[in-house]
């Protein structure tokens, strides 16, 4: 699962990843980052996480790179958080969804928008899944 994944974002959907050292001052402590920028789409994250945990921060970060761009921080990590969820579940990851639900408990004030963006997160859920068909406008950075 994660090979397929791994294949898709880069090679479907284009985007740069690259792991890194736990402590690389690139990650400023975090399990991965994501940036979008004029020259692509790029994922960086630890080296040192396990297969499971690995799907769950490239499905997070890559979610991130595909989020309406109105949303706010805290509504950003909310919708890729669920985003997330719904990949890795679709890819085999054990409790995916209580997992995420874990994590969700902290950003309780912006889990209302997700209500709102369903069509959205579905969107990018089913772009991000491995065997997805990517649209041109995708490609080319709308």
């Amino acid at each position: 699962a994660l090979a397929a994944l791994y294949e898709h974002l880069t090679q479907a959907l284009k985007i740069d990843i690259h792991f890194l050292p736990a402590d690389d001052p690139v990650l400023h402590g975090a399990y991965g980052i994501s940036i979008y920028s004029d020259e692509g789409r790029f994922i960086r994250l630890r080296q040192d996480l396990s297969v499971i945990g690995t799907i769950e921060v490239l499905s997070h970060e890559s979610a991130h790179l595909f989020q309406p761009p109105y949303l706010s921080r805290s509504q950003g990590d909310v919708f890729a958080e669920i985003v997330s969820a719904h990949v890795a579940a679709r890819l085999g990851v054990p409790e995916a969804a209580k997992t995420s639900a874990l994590w969700l408990r902290q950003h309780k004030p912006s889990i209302r928008m997700a209500l709102d963006l369903q069509r959205e997160i579905v969107y990018v859920a089913n772009l991000l899944t491995p065997g997805a068909i990517v649209p041109a406008a995708v490609l080319a950075r709308e």
